[in-house]
Parts: structure tokens; sequence; C-alpha cells
């Protein structure tokens, strides 16, 4: 009986302390010759002005992407030189890794807070890793867990999703 209590005060305790994760979702089909002029929004403009979507497409040495060329957003999601000219840029790494960068001291530095700590000792006793300023794999977790891209063979569409 006591664990069933613990476990709803834990669940009600987590309800009220969860931080909202909102998702925009957007589909993608294939444009035919014919309808080539029909305007399309850009994917950026989509994606709710993000410095990462505008960095992505800036570090790919493109102005903007069309809806077309989603293939070759995702190819670049995963691409090591792309992400790696994205972690040069403080904004965007600001926001891949909220809540990392001191300003007083202007380093990196682990996320303060409970939670992190015990991630932190989990990972130090387990696997001998400490804290990891952001590098090219950690930034690639951290967009494929902020996007993520689906293709539907059936109706020949892109979904692709953005977490903020």
């Amino acid at each position: 009986m006591a664990a069933v209590l613990m476990g709803c005060l834990a669940g009600a305790l987590a309800a009220v302390f969860q931080q909202p994760v909102y998702v925009a979702q957007m589909t993608i089909s294939a444009v035919g010759i014919d309808e080539t002029s029909v305007p399309t929004p850009s994917l950026l403009g989509l994606g709710g002005g993000s410095s990462v979507l505008r960095a992505i497409s800036g570090a790919a040495g493109r102005a903007s992407f069309e809806s077309s060329d989603i293939g070759y957003f995702v190819a670049l999601l995963d691409s090591d030189r792309v992400v790696s000219k994205l972690i040069e840029q403080q904004e965007v790494t600001e926001e891949l890794f909220p809540g990392e960068w001191d300003d007083v001291s202007r380093t990196w530095r682990r996320k303060p807070g409970l939670l992190s700590a015990v991630a932190a000792t989990y990972r130090r006793v387990f696997y001998g890793v400490s804290y990891q300023q952001p590098n090219v794999a950690r930034a690639k977790r951290a967009l494929t867990k902020r996007f993520s891209v689906t293709f539907d063979l059936d109706s020949n569409t892109y979904t692709l999703r953005m977490k903020g």
C-alpha cells in the first residue's frame, strides 16, 4: 500500500514540475512538374525561426531550404561536417544545450539541479565518463532528440517533427 501511495505521489509531483514539450509537425509531399509554380513556405519559416534550422542552412552553404529539399535537409542532420560547423556558433550551441553555458565564467558546465547531478554521478560510476562540453557526438544526439523525419512509402510524403 505504501509503495502505491509513493508511486502516486511521485507521479503527481512529476506532473506538476514537468516542463511542457511542444511539437511542431509538418508533412511534405512530392510536387509534380505542373505544380512547381505554386509558392511553398520555406522549411525555415515553418520551423518557428529556430536558430538551429537557420544554422544548418548556413553551414550547408544555402540561403534557405524549400520543401522540395527535405531529403537534403535530412541528410544534413547526420553530417559530421555540418554539425561541427553548427557547434562553432555560440547561439546554436546554447539553444541545443540550454542551461550548460555559464555567462559569468564563460565556460561550459553541467546543468545545475538534482536530476542532472544524479545523471552525472550515474555516468561517472558506471561508464567512467564525466561532463563533456558540447561536441559533434553530443550535438548529433541533441539534434536527433529535437528533429525527427519519417518517410511514408504509401503516400510518398515526409513528416518532419520538431520539438521545442
